[in-house]
């Protein structure tokens, strides 16, 4: 015996198959919106924010120093200390990394500085 199929049954078929794939386009939209809410809002935790206080200069370890600050190309103003030395045949510009304000910061000084 041969089954006869409805016109309506293979438009009931295409109808679950839409219903199936916009459910599946809503929970991938929603598992990437709330991965994206997820990062703006740890978003703080890993940017650098630098603090605002000297915690040292080259004067805790001995040197003479002295500050200055130029201006870039570029309107930057870049800020640091000029370490005066005597006989000396060149200017080393030192540009520390960040949260680098402390005596360890300055150990590849030792090469250009005579620190008797």
């Amino acid at each position: 015996m041969s089954q006869i199929k409805s016109p309506g049954h293979s438009v009931l078929k295409l109808k679950g198959l839409f219903m199936l794939v916009i459910w599946i386009l809503v929970v991938i939209t929603s598992v990437y919106v709330a991965f994206m809410a997820l990062i703006y809002i740890v978003q703080p935790k890993y940017v650098y924010f630098p603090e605002r206080i000297l915690l040292a200069d080259p004067s805790s370890i001995g040197l003479d120093f002295e500050s200055v600050s130029f201006e870039t190309e570029d309107g930057v103003r870049l800020f640091g200390w000029f370490i005066p030395e005597e006989n000396a045949r060149s200017v080393v510009l030192f540009c520390m990394a960040t949260r680098e304000t402390s005596r360890t910061a300055w150990s590849p000084l030792k090469y250009f500085i005579d620190w008797d």
